[in-house]
């Protein structure tokens, strides 16, 4: 789980709250402001989350044409630098500290209307620098996808189709941004669950189909011959369901008979699954701890 931490204070008591449950469940992240510069915050994160083993996302979030050049080569360079930075300075407070290269936050600038662009051609170049300098670096790399739809629309599932699959084409280790819209300002779950769907279509076409004897099925095509049907056959049976994918969510029947617009039927889906999920999570006892360690902290935030 990644988790947002906004100050020195706040982080010490994320650190104490990690230790409530077992294993490696979390990690945090912090953005150069630049051009080529870490805020005293960002630095006083790394200090005060160092020496836990938590992993680190280091960003580089240059802005083509604002805090980066407007070319993307040397947008790439100034991010590249920013990133380089923050490692040697976590590595000199926690030597062996995991850290992710993540190049795949910066932005282009849109000229005519001044926004930062989240879900453009550009930010999947950026995603696919940012997975070739992690392998150069031999670091794991992080990226997101998103857009600049305010909606659960064609223009979200077009610019999130296309950067789901630039991101997995490009080999990124971490991909993010499920549910996002508006350039991040808004999470809908009715777009988690359209996500949810891209990312199943993208996975079985990317994991393609083996050519085999049992695959071709040669015995099977001379049984059913000529205007036969293979519908019945138990090779049908034993192979569909890891064959076809099944969507969820897109609708697949006829005119007639359609449901709900895509957007409604996941937002049905999400409200079908949150009222499924209603064990608990975590014990009392880990939560009162929890409870705990935020008034503890809450405290000395006040004073």
């Amino acid at each position: 789980m990644r988790v947002l931490c906004f100050t020195p204070t706040g982080m010490r008591a994320l650190a104490e709250m990690g230790r409530v449950f077992p294993g490696p469940w979390y990690s945090i992240g912090f953005t150069a402001h630049g051009p080529l510069r870490w805020t005293h915050l960002a630095l006083e994160i790394f200090s005060q989350s160092a020496g836990h083993g938590i992993p680190v996302t280091i960003n580089g979030e240059p802005m083509a044409g604002v805090t980066g050049p407007v070319t993307l080569a040397g947008a790439v360079a100034v991010g590249n630098a920013e990133i380089l930075a923050s490692i040697v300075v976590n590595q000199l407070l926690e030597p062996g500290r995991p850290v992710i290269y993540n190049l795949g936050l910066a932005h282009a600038f849109d000229m005519r209307h001044a926004t930062a662009v989240t879900g453009g051609p550009e930010n999947a170049l950026f995603a696919e620098a940012s997975a070739a300098m992690g392998r150069f670096y031999n670091l794991p790399s992080a990226s997101w996808v998103s857009t600049e739809a305010v909606y659960e629309d064609e223009q979200a599932a077009l610019e999130k189709a296309i950067g789901f699959q630039a991101h997995a084409a490009a080999g990124v280790s971490l991909v993010w941004g499920m549910g996002q819209l508006e350039s991040e300002k808004t999470m809908s779950l009715a777009q988690l669950v359209i996500d949810d769907e891209i990312i199943a279509y993208l996975d079985r076409c990317r994991r393609g189909f083996q050519v085999t004897d049992e695959e071709i099925a040669f015995d099977l095509i001379r049984e059913v011959g000529i205007a036969g049907s293979y519908l019945e056959t138990d090779h049908t049976f034993q192979h569909f369901r890891a064959q076809l994918f099944e969507p969820r969510v897109l609708n697949r029947r006829q005119r007639e008979d359609c449901p709900a617009p895509l957007h409604a039927a996941a937002a049905q889906r999400a409200a079908a699954i949150l009222s499924a999920d209603t064990e608990g999570k975590i014990t009392p006892e880990q939560s009162a701890e929890l409870r705990r360690i935020e008034g503890h902290y809450r405290e000395r935030i006040l004073g």
